[in-house]
């Protein structure tokens, strides 16, 4: 609960970066308690990594975590 921070990084087998993604979307959902969906469009820190931080769990609980990205050129 309360305030976290979501550090993703997309990277190929290789190692190398994902460069060709537009937005990395959280999506929050508890299920349990009626909760979401909520969404968050994360910050691209450099080439591959992505940051989000506020306060999405508001509640106890078990809670559902989607992440999606949206690639250049890409319908997801």
């Amino acid at each position: 609960m309360g305030q976290n921070t979501f550090k993703i990084q997309a990277s190929y087998v290789n190692g190398t970066a994902v460069e060709n993604i537009r937005n990395v979307y959280l999506e929050f959902n508890n299920p349990a308690k009626n909760l979401g969906p909520i969404v968050d469009v994360m910050d691209n820190i450099e080439s591959g990594k992505y940051t989000s931080t506020g306060s999405f769990l508001s509640q106890e609980g078990d809670w559902e975590i989607k992440i999606t990205a949206q690639r250049i050129g890409s319908m997801t």
